[in-house]
Formats: structure tokens, C-alpha cells, sequence
């Protein structure tokens, strides 16, 4: 018993907060895209923040709850629907047994996050539950899924607590009357980035340099979880020659010969070549996830100590949050 997949969707796949302490082994970290939002899915749930969820990209499944579950949907507009009722995100949702999740594709973001109460009983491989879908394991398999596919739910916990009187919905499902913020509301395309100078900042031509923080850059098709490769104005080099190869971060902005950025997120590899101009700020991160094929970004230079407190403010929000909806939970 649990959610049973009726139709997979562009790219499904089972995410926890990755597989962290390990890439000096050459183990990538995986994880969700967007970890703001799939921190929040688990917060609203009171889950454990380790606790494994869906990630949905572009275009989401269809699920049939086997059995009543309560659940939280985060991240981009896909559209959820049991039948013809719109179910809301950012907030805790009942759903009785059978009832039928319809995603569609995104109306805004890029990448969906679905929750569950007590979380997917998924094997950990390396202390992670995470899709590792280059080396094929973590999640279900180290794959997508498919249709056909059962993900079986952690434990019981799907009883609403006292306090769940008040909720509002419709004949099947219900939901809180209250909400976490969703962060896609303030987004206005292009998307502005905060970045600190990265470690090759000075090896750029000021011509370059000025570009990276006047140009428009546009987001390529051919990115994917490991990287969002961006097209525009071409970034020239001052030195010349190839650089050793150095460990790399989620946000590394390298430049390969072609001079075309390359964001890496969260399937990016350990070590890499190519310089690196910048270092997206970790409290925007989830921001440049939500970016779609053809979206536009700019960057905007700070400071890393300035970086250290946005992410340090974002932290002091989400904790508010999870105090909150533990507060309502054991109500």
C-alpha cells in the first residue's frame, strides 16, 4: 500500500537532502533541485528533515493514493488536481483512499516537490535515499519512475490531529486553512542571482567581467540536474592554458572554452577544470532550480560574507516555519 503510479511523468524521481560527507570519494551528493522547497514540503508534514519525497520536473504524474495519506506540495505549479479539484500547495492535505492526483505540466517553476506524512520507505544507499541516477542507485532502483512503480509509505501517521476540525476541502480531501509562503509568487523574470567572485574572478577581461553582470543569459535546453548551461555573450579569459582540477560546490559557475556559463546544481560532478567566475549565494540556489529552457537570468555581484547572512536569514525563516507546524502537529 501506498502511492501507486499511474503515469510517470518527464522526470520523477525520489529525493531526500542527499548524500552529503562523501564526494571525496566521488560520490555525488544528488538531492532535491530546489531544497528550499522540498524542506518545506517535509516541514509542513512535521517529517523528519531527512525524510524522502518526490521531486517532479516539467511535467508531473498521475498517483493513486491506495490508502488515506496526508500529504504537502511544494515548489512549481503543476497543476494538481483530484478530480475536478484544484489541491493547493504550500499547505498540509488530506487525501482519502483512492483518490486519484492528477499533475500536469508547469504553469510556473520548473520542479515540483510531493511529501508525505512519515515520508517513502525507500532503501538508503551511503546514508541517502536520493536518485543517483547517473550511477544508478538511491531512490527507487537509481532510477525515474515508471509507470507501474508502488512507493510504499514510511509508517502509519496519516491521522490529522485534533486541531484538523477547522480544515476546509471538498468531498474526498481536505485541506489546513493556513499556508507556508510560496517564494514563486515574487519571481519576475529575468531572475536576478546573487553571486560572490569566484576563485578565477581576476583570470576574466574586465570586458567579460562587466558582461557577466550587464548581460541577460538565457537558460539551454541542454541542462539537466547536473547543470544549467546558459546561453549569451561569450566570457573571455585574460590567461590561457587549463586549470587542475579543484572540488566544486552547488552554484559553481564555470566557463568552458566556448565561454559559456555553466551554473552546476545538484547532481554535479566532484571535481572540476573549468574556471570558475562565481559562486551562486546558497539562498538563491533554489531560485535558479525553478529556471525553465529559455528563462532568463542575471547576476548581480556580492560579497561571500553578505551571501553567509542572506543564507543565515533564510535559515531563521525556515525555523520559524518548522516550530510552527510541529507547534500544530502535536496540537
Amino acid at each position: 500500500m501506498g502511492l501507486r503510479v499511474l503515469r510517470a511523468g518527464v522526470l520523477t524521481t525520489i529525493q531526500d537532502l542527499g548524500r552529503f560527507g562523501l564526494q571525496r570519494f566521488g560520490v555525488q551528493t544528488c538531492g532535491p533541485m530546489d531544497a528550499l522547497a522540498q524542506r518545506t514540503a517535509n516541514a509542513l508534514l512535521g517529517n523528519d528533515p531527512r525524510a524522502a519525497s518526490l521531486e517532479m520536473t516539467f511535467d508531473g504524474p498521475i498517483l493513486l493514493a491506495e490508502e488515506a495519506v496526508v500529504i504537502a506540495l511544494t515548489g512549481a505549479d503543476l497543476g494538481a488536481r483530484m478530480g475536478d479539484v484544484l489541491l493547493p500547495r504550500y499547505r498540509p492535505l488530506w487525501l482519502e483512499a483512492n483518490s486519484e492526483m492528477k499533475f500536469g505540466a508547469a504553469r510556473r517553476g520548473a520542479r515540483a516537490y510531493l511529501a508525505v506524512r512519515g515520508g517513502f520507505a525507500v532503501p538508503q544507499i551511503m546514508g541517502s535515499a536520493s536518485t543517483d541516477l547517473r550511477s544508478h542507485w538511491g531512490g527507487l532502483d537509481g532510477r525515474a519512475l515508471r509507470r507501474g512503480d508502488t512507493l510504499p509509505i514510511e509508517d502509519g501517521r496519516q491521522k490529522l490531529p485534533r486541531s484538523a476540525t477547522a480544515w476546509k476541502g471538498s468531498k474526498g480531501c481536505a485541506w489546513a486553512p493556513w499556508s507556508a509562503r510560496d517564494p514563486l509568487d515574487a519571481e519576475v523574470l529575468p531572475l536576478r542571482v546573487r553571486f560572490a567572485a569566484g576563485r578565477h574572478w581576476e583570470d576574466f577581461a574586465q570586458e567579460s567581467r562587466d558582461l557577466f553582470l550587464s548581460h541577460t543569459f538565457r537558460v539551454d535546453a541542454q541542462s539537466d540536474r547536473m547543470g544549467f548551461r546558459l546561453q549569451g555573450a561569450a566570457l573571455e579569459r585574460v590567461t590561457n592554458g587549463d586549470k587542475l582540477s579543484e572540488p566544486v560546490a552547488a552554484g559553481s559557475i564555470q566557463v568552458p572554452p566556448d565561454g559559456q556559463p555553466i551554473v552546476l546544481m545538484a547532481d554535479r560532478q566532484t571535481v572540476g577544470g573549468y574556471p570558475r567566475i562565481g559562486e551562486v549565494a546558497s539562498a538563491d540556489l533554489s531560485r535558479v532550480a525553478q529556471l525553465k529552457p529559455g528563462d532568463g537570468i542575471r547576476f548581480e555581484l556580492t560579497s561571500e560574507t553578505e551571501s553567509e547572512d542572506l543564507w543565515l536569514q533564510q535559515e531563521a525563516q525556515f525555523a520559524l516555519l518548522e516550530a510552527a507546524a510541529r507547534g500544530w502537529w502535536n496540537a
